[in-house]
């Protein structure tokens, strides 16, 4: 005997859009990731360290480069700073659920990437575009969510009868 195994169409929508918020916060949480690695990356690299993360950008590693051994100078920490910024920004207008700054991040992001096709650190390039797959995620989760129709709201008395 088959049991009948019925599905409430409106906890089914619930959970699929708590599933997309979920892919889109996470996806717009990677700018924020790619941001602070980036920063790691320029302390360890100014400590002398001569180790890094592959999540971290190109361009910042080529501004440590350029910049150490010329003596104290704010130059570089504050481009490097000023970079990291700029992804930092990117996250929070994406978690804002603006489509341009994930747009504009990923842009970015994939120019950066060059940097690594050029040294052919073949490491950092596929993590680059593990990363930008997943950004990518999560502006369609958010481009889905757009579709949806508006959670209905339902109104609770808190007075007991």
């Amino acid at each position: 005997m088959q049991s009948q195994h019925t599905v409430d169409p409106a906890a089914q929508a619930v959970t699929e859009r708590l599933k997309l918020e979920h892919q889109f916060r996470s996806g717009a949480n990677w700018f924020f990731w790619i941001a602070a690695m980036s920063l790691i990356n320029s302390v360890v690299g100014f400590f002398g360290g001569q180790w890094g993360f592959v999540i971290g950008l190109g361009i910042t590693q080529v501004i440590d480069a350029v910049f150490t051994g010329q003596g104290p100078s704010v130059v570089g920490p504050m481009l490097t700073a000023g970079v990291a910024g700029i992804f930092v920004a990117c996250g929070h207008f994406a978690r804002e659920g603006r489509r341009a700054a994930f747009i504009g991040g990923m842009v970015l992001y994939v120019l950066d990437s060059l940097i690594f096709v050029v040294v052919r650190d073949f490491l950092a390039i596929a993590f680059h575009g593990f990363a930008l797959y997943c950004l990518m995620k999560g502006m369609h989760a958010k481009d889905q969510l757009d579709g949806l129709p508006a959670p209905r709201t339902v109104p609770v008395s808190l007075a007991s009868s």
